[in-house]
């Protein structure tokens, strides 16, 4: 259990706290925000649906999510202290297909890869960190990055030709699906910190969990609140 201490007599915040608490949080030792445009992402899709792409004359509604993020984190060269984060996202792209023999819209799915590369401070790690779940640290801080949903810029099939750059492909001629994105991005480097904070009390929850089958869908109608400031006048 967390240790409690009371504060020496005349700390300005004894009155009205009385007690500390040591806790162990992620300190922040490096952060940036960015928003960046990926150009002219290669879409991929199986088998099946890129002989729909091969038909394609164009292509509507592009969506396009976020899967996964692969890091990869070094030291930055001839930089002390400092930290190169190398972040893989894979996308995700959903659009609608229109092809000459068919008049209506097909729903398909790719996959996309861009790399993001910064370089934040993160402080010398002196220790390695190890965990009892088997997780740990060599020593480098970890890394995160938020990420806004991507902004679909535009989407353009192109045929094989052009793709290659004047050389031939192998096999018949196909076309591929390019996607530009911007994303909006926060990323950050932390390490572990030990501080000793200031309570005012433990938080117990007072609000008890209500039941999705409690009394049917009328029931939960009438246990919401009425909405009393979608009829008042605008006091913007």
């Amino acid at each position: 259990m967390p240790r409690q201490d009371t504060f020496l007599r005349g700390d300005q915040n004894a009155g009205r706290f009385g007690r500390s608490m040591a806790v162990s949080c992620p300190r922040v030792v490096g952060c940036c925000a960015d928003k960046g445009c990926f150009e002219d992402l290669n879409v991929v899709f199986s088998a099946d649906d890129q002989k729909l792409i091969d038909r394609a004359v164009s292509v509507r509604r592009a969506v396009c999510t976020v899967d996964r993020v692969d890091f990869d984190l070094a030291p930055a060269l001839l930089r002390a202290g400092c930290w190169t984060v190398e972040a893989n996202i894979y996308l995700t792209l959903t659009c609608d297909v229109h092809t000459e023999d068919s008049e209506t819209p097909v729903l398909l799915r790719g996959t996309a890869c861009c790399q993001k590369r910064t370089t934040l401070f993160g402080e010398e790690g002196g220790v390695k960190v190890f965990r009892s779940d088997g997780e740990g640290t060599n020593g480098a801080p970890d890394a995160s990055i938020q990420i806004a949903e991507p902004i679909v810029l535009s989407v353009c099939l192109i045929s094989c030709n052009d793709c290659c750059c004047g050389d031939p492909c192998p096999g018949d001629p196909v076309q591929t699906l390019l996607v530009t994105i911007g994303l909006y991005t926060i990323t950050s480097l932390e390490r572990p910190a030990q501080l000793r904070i200031p309570i005012h009390d433990f938080v117990i929850p007072r609000r008890s969990c209500p039941s999705a089958d409690n009394g049917g869908a009328c029931a939960l109608f009438d246990s919401t609140d009425f909405p009393t400031d979608r009829f008042l006048p605008n006091r913007r």
